[in-house]
Protein backbone atom coordinates (compact mmCIF):
# COMPACT_ATOMS: atom_id res chain seq x y z
CA UNK A 1 0.00 0.00 0.00
CA UNK A 2 1.48 3.09 -1.31
CA UNK A 3 0.49 6.27 0.66
CA UNK A 4 0.53 10.12 -0.28
CA UNK A 5 2.62 12.66 2.27
CA UNK A 6 -1.29 13.48 3.55
CA UNK A 7 -1.76 10.16 4.74
CA UNK A 8 1.33 10.02 6.58
CA UNK A 9 1.20 13.31 7.90
CA UNK A 10 -2.00 12.14 9.34
CA UNK A 11 -0.81 9.05 10.41
CA UNK A 12 1.46 10.54 12.09
CA UNK A 13 -0.83 12.97 13.99
CA UNK A 14 -3.39 10.42 14.67
CA UNK A 15 -1.03 7.89 16.43
CA UNK A 16 -0.08 10.80 18.62
CA UNK A 17 -3.84 11.44 19.50
CA UNK A 18 -4.19 7.99 19.90
CA UNK A 19 -2.14 7.74 22.66
CA UNK A 20 -3.09 11.20 24.11
CA UNK A 21 -6.38 9.20 24.10
CA UNK A 22 -5.55 6.27 25.84
CA UNK A 23 -3.19 7.93 28.41
CA UNK A 24 -6.75 10.43 28.82
CA UNK A 25 -8.90 7.14 29.49
CA UNK A 26 -6.09 5.62 31.85
CA UNK A 27 -5.88 8.71 33.71
CA UNK A 28 -9.44 9.55 33.94
CA UNK A 29 -10.02 5.89 35.35
CA UNK A 30 -7.70 5.81 37.98
CA UNK A 31 -8.90 9.64 38.91
CA UNK A 32 -12.50 7.60 39.09
CA UNK A 33 -11.15 4.67 41.37
CA UNK A 34 -9.39 7.46 43.52
CA UNK A 35 -12.33 9.26 44.13
CA UNK A 36 -14.56 6.30 45.02
CA UNK A 37 -12.23 5.44 47.61
CA UNK A 38 -12.34 8.88 48.98
CA UNK A 39 -15.67 9.02 49.58
CA UNK A 40 -15.38 5.45 50.50
CA UNK A 41 -12.70 6.70 53.39
CA UNK A 42 -15.05 9.48 54.44
CA UNK A 43 -17.74 7.25 54.64
CA UNK A 44 -15.42 5.38 57.17
CA UNK A 45 -14.31 8.44 59.16
CA UNK A 46 -17.50 9.30 59.72
CA UNK A 47 -18.58 5.49 61.20
CA UNK A 48 -15.80 6.38 63.80
CA UNK A 49 -16.87 10.23 64.44
CA UNK A 50 -20.55 8.37 65.14
CA UNK A 51 -19.15 5.72 67.39
CA UNK A 52 -16.80 7.96 69.21
CA UNK A 53 -20.10 10.31 69.94
CA UNK A 54 -22.37 7.54 71.59
CA UNK A 55 -19.59 6.55 73.83
CA UNK A 56 -19.64 10.26 74.39
CA UNK A 57 -23.81 10.10 75.24
CA UNK A 58 -22.96 7.14 77.53
CA UNK A 59 -20.53 8.86 79.36
CA UNK A 60 -23.31 11.71 79.39
CA UNK A 61 -25.34 9.11 80.94
CA UNK A 62 -23.54 8.07 83.65
CA UNK A 63 -22.95 11.64 84.67
CA UNK A 64 -26.31 12.87 84.92
CA UNK A 65 -27.32 9.64 86.44
CA UNK A 66 -24.79 10.13 89.54
CA UNK A 67 -24.57 13.96 89.47
CA UNK A 68 -28.25 13.46 90.33
CA UNK A 69 -27.95 11.32 93.10
CA UNK A 70 -25.43 12.91 94.76
CA UNK A 71 -27.15 15.96 94.77
CA UNK A 72 -30.97 15.54 93.84
CA UNK A 73 -30.73 18.40 91.92
CA UNK A 74 -32.91 18.00 88.25
CA UNK A 75 -30.08 20.36 86.61
CA UNK A 76 -28.17 17.32 86.76
CA UNK A 77 -30.09 15.34 84.67
CA UNK A 78 -29.99 17.44 81.61
CA UNK A 79 -26.88 15.71 79.89
CA UNK A 80 -28.66 12.39 80.90
CA UNK A 81 -31.90 13.61 79.50
CA UNK A 82 -30.76 14.75 76.36
CA UNK A 83 -28.30 11.74 75.97
CA UNK A 84 -31.29 9.67 76.20
CA UNK A 85 -33.28 11.35 73.41
CA UNK A 86 -30.34 10.84 70.91
CA UNK A 87 -29.28 7.18 71.38
CA UNK A 88 -31.52 5.10 69.98
CA UNK A 89 -31.47 7.71 66.57
CA UNK A 90 -27.79 7.50 66.50
CA UNK A 91 -27.92 3.32 66.43
CA UNK A 92 -30.06 3.49 63.68
CA UNK A 93 -27.66 5.82 61.66
CA UNK A 94 -24.71 3.79 62.30
CA UNK A 95 -26.47 1.03 61.42
CA UNK A 96 -27.25 2.59 58.11
CA UNK A 97 -23.90 3.64 57.67
CA UNK A 98 -22.65 0.23 57.97
CA UNK A 99 -25.29 -1.83 56.16
CA UNK A 100 -22.63 -3.36 53.44
CA UNK A 101 -20.45 -4.62 56.65
CA UNK A 102 -21.93 -7.92 58.60
CA UNK A 103 -19.87 -7.74 61.43
CA UNK A 104 -20.44 -4.77 62.04
CA UNK A 105 -24.32 -5.30 62.45
CA UNK A 106 -23.96 -7.92 64.21
CA UNK A 107 -22.26 -5.39 66.73
CA UNK A 108 -24.56 -3.10 66.83
CA UNK A 109 -27.27 -6.14 67.80
CA UNK A 110 -25.18 -6.25 70.49
CA UNK A 111 -24.78 -3.07 71.68
CA UNK A 112 -28.30 -1.99 71.28
CA UNK A 113 -29.60 -3.58 74.23
CA UNK A 114 -26.83 -3.04 76.10
CA UNK A 115 -27.77 0.67 75.56
CA UNK A 116 -31.08 0.05 76.17
CA UNK A 117 -30.15 -2.17 79.71
CA UNK A 118 -28.00 0.85 80.55
CA UNK A 119 -30.70 3.67 79.90
CA UNK A 120 -32.78 1.58 82.65
CA UNK A 121 -30.46 1.00 85.01
CA UNK A 122 -29.92 4.71 85.06
CA UNK A 123 -34.18 5.54 85.59
CA UNK A 124 -33.92 2.52 87.95
CA UNK A 125 -31.31 4.78 89.55
CA UNK A 126 -33.20 8.33 89.23
CA UNK A 127 -36.37 6.52 90.49
CA UNK A 128 -34.45 5.34 93.76
CA UNK A 129 -33.23 8.80 94.35
CA UNK A 130 -36.63 10.43 93.33
CA UNK A 131 -38.40 8.02 96.03
CA UNK A 132 -36.26 6.01 98.46
CA UNK A 133 -33.38 8.29 98.99
CA UNK A 134 -29.67 8.96 98.38
CA UNK A 135 -28.90 6.21 100.17
CA UNK A 136 -30.97 3.47 98.23
CA UNK A 137 -29.96 4.59 94.99
CA UNK A 138 -26.34 4.51 95.96
CA UNK A 139 -26.84 1.36 97.40
CA UNK A 140 -27.72 0.40 93.38
CA UNK A 141 -25.18 2.20 92.00
CA UNK A 142 -22.42 0.32 93.92
CA UNK A 143 -24.51 -3.11 92.99
CA UNK A 144 -21.88 -2.66 89.93
CA UNK A 145 -25.20 -3.81 87.32
CA UNK A 146 -24.64 -0.25 85.62
CA UNK A 147 -20.58 -1.02 85.67
CA UNK A 148 -20.86 -3.99 84.41
CA UNK A 149 -23.08 -3.10 80.98
CA UNK A 150 -20.46 -0.01 80.78
CA UNK A 151 -17.92 -1.95 80.85
CA UNK A 152 -19.59 -4.36 77.88
CA UNK A 153 -20.64 -1.44 75.94
CA UNK A 154 -17.26 0.02 76.17
CA UNK A 155 -15.24 -3.46 74.76
CA UNK A 156 -18.13 -3.62 71.65
CA UNK A 157 -17.23 -0.02 70.71
CA UNK A 158 -13.52 -0.74 70.68
CA UNK A 159 -14.26 -4.01 68.76
CA UNK A 160 -16.29 -1.63 66.30
CA UNK A 161 -13.98 1.34 66.01
CA UNK A 162 -11.03 -1.07 65.76
CA UNK A 163 -12.71 -2.44 62.05
CA UNK A 164 -13.38 0.97 61.32
CA UNK A 165 -9.84 1.88 61.53
CA UNK A 166 -8.19 -1.07 59.83
CA UNK A 167 -10.72 -0.30 57.09
CA UNK A 168 -10.31 3.19 56.76
CA UNK A 169 -6.32 1.90 56.69
CA UNK A 170 -6.90 -0.09 54.04
CA UNK A 171 -8.71 2.90 51.80
CA UNK A 172 -6.16 5.41 52.38
CA UNK A 173 -3.52 2.99 51.42
CA UNK A 174 -5.85 1.75 47.97
CA UNK A 175 -6.06 5.93 47.75
CA UNK A 176 -2.69 6.38 48.06
CA UNK A 177 -1.90 3.28 45.33
CA UNK A 178 -4.57 4.97 42.68
CA UNK A 179 -2.97 8.37 42.96
CA UNK A 180 0.59 7.08 42.31
CA UNK A 181 -0.78 5.10 39.58
CA UNK A 182 -2.66 7.58 37.85
CA UNK A 183 0.69 10.10 38.39
CA UNK A 184 2.43 7.45 37.05
CA UNK A 185 0.30 6.80 33.84
CA UNK A 186 0.33 10.58 33.26
CA UNK A 187 3.81 11.33 33.39
CA UNK A 188 5.13 7.82 31.47
CA UNK A 189 2.12 8.86 29.20
CA UNK A 190 3.44 12.03 28.65
CA UNK A 191 6.57 11.69 28.29
CA UNK A 192 6.09 8.77 25.58
CA UNK A 193 3.57 10.80 23.50
CA UNK A 194 6.29 13.16 23.10
CA UNK A 195 8.69 11.49 22.24
CA UNK A 196 6.37 9.74 20.03
CA UNK A 197 6.11 13.18 18.76
CA UNK A 198 10.27 14.09 18.27
CA UNK A 199 10.27 10.93 16.33
CA UNK A 200 7.41 11.45 13.72
CA UNK A 201 8.59 14.62 13.11
CA UNK A 202 12.36 13.57 12.38
CA UNK A 203 10.82 10.79 10.41
CA UNK A 204 8.35 13.13 8.79
CA UNK A 205 10.99 16.02 8.13
CA UNK A 206 13.54 13.01 6.73
CA UNK A 207 10.83 11.70 4.78
CA UNK A 208 9.16 14.50 3.31
CA UNK A 209 11.22 18.54 4.10
CA UNK A 210 14.58 16.71 2.73
CA UNK A 211 13.00 15.30 -0.77
CA UNK A 212 11.14 18.73 -0.77
CA UNK A 213 14.16 21.14 -0.71
CA UNK A 214 16.22 19.46 -3.16
CA UNK A 215 12.87 19.67 -5.79
CA UNK A 216 13.05 23.41 -4.50
CA UNK A 217 16.78 23.63 -5.23
CA UNK A 218 16.15 22.05 -8.36
CA UNK A 219 13.29 24.50 -9.57
CA UNK A 220 15.24 27.91 -8.05
CA UNK A 221 18.17 26.37 -11.41
CA UNK A 222 15.42 25.97 -13.72
CA UNK A 223 13.75 29.18 -13.07
CA UNK A 224 17.17 31.46 -14.22
CA UNK A 225 17.58 29.09 -17.12
CA UNK A 226 20.11 25.85 -15.12
CA UNK A 227 18.31 22.79 -16.96
CA UNK A 228 21.44 20.77 -16.20
CA UNK A 229 20.12 20.18 -12.77
CA UNK A 230 18.17 16.58 -11.88
CA UNK A 231 16.69 14.76 -9.12
CA UNK A 232 18.04 11.26 -8.36
CA UNK A 233 15.46 8.08 -8.58
CA UNK A 234 13.30 7.18 -5.67
CA UNK A 235 10.79 4.40 -5.46
CA UNK A 236 8.54 6.22 -3.75
CA UNK A 237 4.36 6.32 -4.42
CA UNK A 238 4.02 9.73 -3.03
CA UNK A 239 3.50 12.94 -4.59
CA UNK A 240 7.20 13.73 -3.60
CA UNK A 241 7.98 10.40 -5.33
CA UNK A 242 6.25 11.20 -8.57
CA UNK A 243 8.02 14.87 -8.96
CA UNK A 244 11.02 14.02 -9.21
CA UNK A 245 9.90 11.13 -12.11
CA UNK A 246 8.18 14.21 -14.53
CA UNK A 247 11.16 16.40 -13.76
CA UNK A 248 14.01 14.18 -15.22
CA UNK A 249 11.47 13.12 -18.04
Amino acid sequence: MKWNVGTKIAAGFGLMLMIFVIVGGFSYHSTTQLIEVSDARKRTSDVLTRLTEMLSLLTDVETGDRGYVITGEDSYLQPYQAARAELSPLIERIRRMTASNLPQQRRLDVLAPLVKNRLAVARANIGARRTRGVQAATALIKSGEGKVIMDRIRTVLGEMQSEEEAILQTRVDRAETHARNAQAIIVLGTLGALMLAAITGWILTRNIAGPLRQLTAVAERITVGDLSGSLPATTRGDEVGAMPARSNA
